[in-house]
């Protein structure tokens, strides 16, 4: 039963990893865009 246990703690962990890094992965994408339309609108 506590392996079970442990094995529920450990699958949660790592879906809130997955998505706090698919979180960063995404914000990342929006500064790039907001970075390539900056350059556009100086050029």
């Amino acid at each position: 039963m506590t392996s079970l246990k442990v094995y529920m703690e450990n699958q949660s962990i790592k879906r809130v990893l997955h998505r706090v890094a698919s979180f960063l992965s995404f914000l990342e994408r929006t500064k790039q865009i907001e970075q390539e339309e900056c350059e556009i609108i100086v050029q």
